[in-house]
């Protein structure tokens, strides 16, 4: 699992160098396989502003630029870009920079008799697109709160380091950044900041709702809230498109991103489906009541998000609507109703499965996705409602969305459970505690 130090910044106090926590992680079983320096690709890298452009003499296609990045002496590149023009802020790779992305040193260099003294990126060049038509032109408003020859790292969020965490089967808890900020605390004894719920919805509870025992046991839930007035074609904040990227999930839209930041945050998988399709499925209005958890049938098939038709058996476990199969339940939802940016409304699912039935649908269709590997190490359900309403107090932050009802298969406890332990007890297994150099001889009961 891949988190970021800045978005673990927002969630724990971290005293530590990125190195010392790397470490203190794996010790704590937790191995870091991987620590990543964000800005690497971009040393050398400055915000400059193009003066002017002129025609180079020697070619049709190459322009010489003058570029001030805050020095007394401005810069002068030669650019090929076809959207290159005065008046512009640009990221700069100045001489000596090396551009890892496209594996160049950059020199002063003579272009066709003329002297280049730098360049002018593409996002492509900078390693963070996989193709750019031309060099990035930087949003105005950005480029003017900061100063001209500052860092690029400071513009694109790159100050920041990536842990890549090998997460074993014993430790579910570490499948989410707050699981990752919990360990985090109780290793360098620092400060918790988790985000406030806002508990305002009403929760129903589904009486008549068919769910397979085997799927969902008394230790497993099934949500399922419908949500209207979204806008499947609002694109996600720069903040969220980020962090999900940055754990290797690519931003698609605010509908999607958000399930898989909720995914990633809480570790608890989410799935919205578009109510306007469901209903154009079963060809009526779609409630609640209408999902339901079954096993697969021989004669039954899906398409599903990766675009490709899987058939089905009783080895596979399916969501349905109105008896048809929509879902491959905890590994990958169907395209017929899947979100895209025409969606208006959505059914948002939210639950917990018993991780052998997950497993065996894994096995059986041969995928391996972000959900899956959560249910198959298994999760809690005491934080589905939680992470349900997280995710529905995010999108009220951006939509004018009804106040929906959490409907859910059964009331889950999230009460705090005390177990008692003998501290003496504890010392004759673990040892005795050392204070002082001086073992405790204090009596416990």
């Amino acid at each position: 699992m891949k988190v970021s130090q800045n978005w673990l910044n927002n969630l724990v106090e971290i005293n530590s160098t990125p190195e010392d926590l790397s470490e203190k992680l794996s010790i704590g079983g937790f191995e870091v396989e991987s620590l990543e320096d964000c800005s690497k690709n971009v040393n050398g890298v400055v915000l400059g502003k193009v003066l002017s452009v002129l025609k180079h003499e020697g070619s049709d296609k190459l322009s010489i630029c003058q570029v001030d990045i805050g020095n007394s002496k401005n810069l002068q590149i030669i650019c090929g870009a076809s959207n290159i023009k005065p008046n512009i802020y640009v990221y700069v790779a100045v001489v000596g920079a090396k551009l890892n992305a496209v594996d160049l040193t950059i020199k002063r260099s003579e272009i066709r008799g003329v002297m280049s003294e730098g360049m002018i990126c593409s996002l492509q060049e900078l390693g963070l697109e996989d193709f750019s038509e031309g060099i990035e032109i930087i949003d105005e408003d950005l480029a003017l709160k900061h100063e001209l020859g500052s860092p690029g790292s400071d513009l694109l969020q790159l100050n920041d380091f990536i842990y890549d965490l090998a997460i074993t089967a014993n430790r579910p808890d570490g499948m989410s950044v707050i699981g990752i900020a919990r360990e985090i605390s109780a290793l360098l004894e620092s400060t918790l900041n988790f985000p406030e719920l806002n508990h305002k919805y009403n929760i129903h509870l589904l009486k008549g709702i068919k769910l397979c025992p085997e799927a969902i046991d008394s230790n497993c839930i099934y949500t399922i809230s419908c949500i209207d007035g979204v806008n499947g074609e609002k694109l996600s904040p720069i903040w969220l498109k980020d962090r999900i990227e940055k754990s290797g999930i690519k931003s698609i839209n605010l509908l999607v991103d958000l399930t898989n930041y909720i995914l990633l945050e809480q570790g608890q998988p989410l799935h919205a489906f578009d109510k306007h399709k469901l209903s154009n499925l079963i060809g009526k209005e779609v409630s609640p009541e209408d999902f339901s958890v079954r096993k697969g049938k021989d004669n039954e098939s899906l398409i599903c998000l990766d675009g490709k038709e899987y058939d089905l058996n009783d080895k596979i476990t399916v969501i349905t609507c109105c008896d048809k199969p929509v879902a491959i339940a905890g590994v990958i939802g169907g395209l017929e109703t899947s979100v895209t940016n025409t969606t208006s409304s959505i059914y948002l699912e939210g639950a917990v499965f018993n991780p052998v039935t997950i497993r065996k649908s894994s096995k059986a269709v041969g995928i391996r996705t972000e959900s899956s590997s959560r249910y198959e190490k298994g999760i809690s359900s005491k934080n589905t409602i939680s992470a349900v309403t997280r995710a529905i107090n995010l999108l009220e932050e951006y939509f004018s969305i009804n106040s929906p009802i959490i409907n859910t298969s059964n009331l889950i406890s999230n009460e705090d459970i005390f177990i008692k332990l003998r501290r003496n007890r504890i010392h004759k297994i673990l040892g005795p505690l050392i204070i002082n150099d001086q073992i405790e001889k204090k009596k416990f009961i």
